[in-house]
């Protein structure tokens, strides 16, 4: 919309332009297309990226998106056109396959404990494919082997299903830490 608006008074101040002949008001037409370029072009950057960061979503341009550095106790999960990434500190950044990568987006997010259940939803709706229950066991106890900080950011515990009433774990990041999620705009990331 603002595009449209924009793109809509470039044409108006071009129109103008070409019927006002007095030296003020051709400077204040420079100078208003200037600003109007310029609001162009930053949205028009923000229009393809954007990050998820304790639960607010904000749309990021190009080269934010590019170069954003996690915080020291900051998990960072970025998708983009080179694959599924997480980075952390110091350490070199890993690969994840989409339903790794959803599982872990389900833990880091979460504001409370979740089980390996409401993990096994996310991890299907993420990545368009039937993730088994056993296969949630999979990718955790691959997750807690292949990143070497996985026993200083994860945090797990046992807690009594509601209606079986039997215990069961529940998983999530660990206090002090937080995570970041950078991705395209059109890239589905499941509640």
């Amino acid at each position: 919309m603002r595009n449209q608006i924009a793109k809509e008074a470039i044409h108006e101040i071009n129109f103008i332009e070409d019927n006002v002949y007095t030296k003020l008001e051709i400077e204040r037409i420079e100078r208003y297309k200037k600003e109007i370029l310029v609001l162009d072009e930053e949205v028009f950057n923000k229009m393809f990226y954007r990050k998820i960061e304790n639960g607010t979503e904000e749309k990021i341009g190009e080269y934010e998106f590019i170069n954003f550095k996690p915080d020291k106790n900051q998990l960072l999960l970025k998708r983009s056109d080179h694959g599924m990434e997480i980075h952390f500190q110091d350490f070199n950044p890993i690969m994840l396959n989409p339903k790794s990568f959803y599982t872990l987006y389900g833990i880091v997010t979460a504001k409370g404990f979740r089980t390996y259940r409401e993990l096994q939803e996310i991890a299907t709706y993420g990545s368009g494919q039937e993730v088994s229950d056993d296969y949630i066991h999979q990718i955790i106890r691959r997750l807690s082997r292949d990143l070497p900080y996985w026993g200083h950011i994860i945090e797990t515990t046992t807690i009594i299903h509601s209606e079986s009433r039997r215990p069961i774990a529940a998983i999530k990041l660990a206090d002090g830490f937080s995570a970041c999620v950078p991705c395209r705009v059109e890239d589905y990331l499941p509640d």
